[in-house]
């Protein structure tokens, strides 16, 4: 019985000892809490080597033409066909499967830092080879 109760005074010691404590931290905290504005953030991130996804998103426009052999229709482009509802992933795999673009995460990356991923619009689009990222958007954002 001894034993016992004393386990209970234990418990009960340390469980008030916690509380008290993290009362003291809670209201003296041993971390000191600074306000940055967004400016020193940005300059901090880049001194750690961060960049925004817009500086780190490569695109080259002097993309060469496909190896495969060309038709005499598709030296002009190739028709892509955009389907309503298709998202910005699904559009952008098939340029890629088309080789119109070199990669379909940069590509989908790009139209998303534009802000232009929700005015793409459904429909045939003939797009030529060699086009930069910019120019496809353009193209892929006319009215047809």
């Amino acid at each position: 019985m001894y034993n016992r109760s004393k386990l209970l005074f234990l418990v009960l010691g340390i469980g008030i000892g916690i509380t008290i404590a993290n009362t003291i931290h809670t209201f003296y905290p041993a971390i000191e809490y600074i306000e940055y504005s967004d400016e020193e953030i940005t300059s901090r991130a880049k001194d750690l080597g961060m960049v925004f996804v817009k500086e780190s998103i490569d695109v080259d426009s002097t993309k060469e033409k496909p190896n495969k052999e060309l038709d005499k229709d598709s030296e002009k482009g190739i028709e892509v066909t955009v389907q309503a509802g298709d998202t910005l992933m699904v559009i952008a795999q098939r340029l890629y499967e088309l080789e119109l673009i070199d990669n379909a995460k940069s590509f989908s990356q790009y139209a998303k830092a534009k802000n232009v991923d929700k005015h793409l619009r459904a429909g045939n689009h003939m797009i030529p080879y060699n086009l930069d990222y910019e120019a496809i958007i353009t193209i892929l954002m006319r009215k047809q």
